[in-house]
């Protein structure tokens, strides 16, 4: 009952994956490799967003300084993304960093909802 499987690939094809696959195997050196790659993009990334920032700030005193109506931006715009900008919101997070799933759930205190059923009338002469 064994019966050889015919594959559509050439030898050629499958040295190919195969070397392409231990090329991409995460192994120790790659993921120090990828992780390596990942620090020099961010540090490039945060130098061109503190240039960005400083381009900012100076059109935004030159345009004060010309008497120009200065655009309102938001006080984290200029800021270091180092601190980082975080909205805080009163949601909680569980241990993996998602959001609760409350579909379903009845909220308690939903306080915009809470006579949307009609009230009944105790004065007879109100309607």
């Amino acid at each position: 009952m064994n019966k050889s499987l015919s594959l559509p690939y050439t030898e050629q094809e499958i040295q190919r994956w195969r070397e392409e696959r231990r090329r991409h195997y995460p192994s120790k050196s790659n993921i120090e490799k990828k992780l390596s790659e990942k620090l020099i993009n961010s540090e490039v990334i945060e130098r061109e967003a503190k240039m960005r920032r400083e381009q900012l700030k100076e059109i935004l005193t030159k345009q004060a300084e010309l008497g120009v109506e200065v655009a309102e931006i938001p006080s984290y715009y200029l800021e270091d993304s180092n601190q980082g900008h975080r909205r805080e919101d009163n949601k909680s997070f569980t241990k993996k960093g998602r959001l609760p799933n409350n579909f379903g759930k009845r909220e308690k205190y939903d306080k915009k909802d809470r006579f949307a059923k009609r009230q009944k009338s105790h004065h007879k002469d109100s309607f």
